[in-house]
């Protein structure tokens, strides 16, 4: 096959996350504006976890203590 085995990826963990209203709309109309974008429907869940994962990537203070305390991707919970 031409495409290699995929990644194993972390489990799902379901937390209640509660937001406000206006941002449940926010996120919403982003959902769209992916979709429209890109002509490929994103569930919800996916597109919130890549946006959280970005923002804590490009966030460098949070990335240097992550390296100070040793944390791994497989410590983080």
């Amino acid at each position: 096959m031409k495409l290699g085995k995929l990644p194993d990826k972390d489990p799902v963990t379901r937390k209640p996350l509660g937001l406000r209203q206006s941002t449940w709309g926010k996120l919403d109309r982003y959902q769209k504006m992916y979709q429209e974008q890109y002509g490929k429907e994103i569930k919800l869940s996916e597109l919130a976890e890549q946006m959280i994962e970005t923002f804590m990537a490009s966030d460098k203070d949070f990335q240097k203590r992550q390296k100070e305390n040793g944390a791994g991707a497989a410590a983080q919970a």
